[in-house]
């Protein structure tokens, strides 16, 4: 990441002006795995805030968040949720190829 940052650095002198009146910006490291990619895809589109809220209700319902878990859930269980369609067909198509 360093190395694309100094990059941008060099080429952009626009990049280059914001880096230097606000400084660099904070990326956040987060876990490998499966937890991580349902909260990546819920924070699509929605306020961090927001996706961390369903995120925490998913974990609040259910044992693990998991693909297996996910597979088993119903469309009404998502909706229930606050997990929109398209999320679901994500989620359950990274499921099915999880086991593929």
């Amino acid at each position: 990441m360093q190395e694309a940052i100094n990059y941008l650095l060099e080429k952009d002198t626009i990049f280059k002006a914001i880096i230097e009146q606000y400084g660099m910006p904070t990326i956040p490291k987060r876990p490998q795995g499966f937890e991580t990619l349902v909260l990546l895809i819920l924070e699509q589109q929605v306020s961090i805030d927001s996706a961390k809220a369903t995120f925490l209700k998913i974990k609040a319902t259910q044992k693990t968040v998991a693909p297996e878990i996910l597979l088993q859930l119903s469309d009404a269980e998502f909706r229930n949720l606050g997990v929109s369609r398209q999320k679901k067909v994500l989620y359950q198509s990274f499921g099915d190829s999880y086991f593929k």
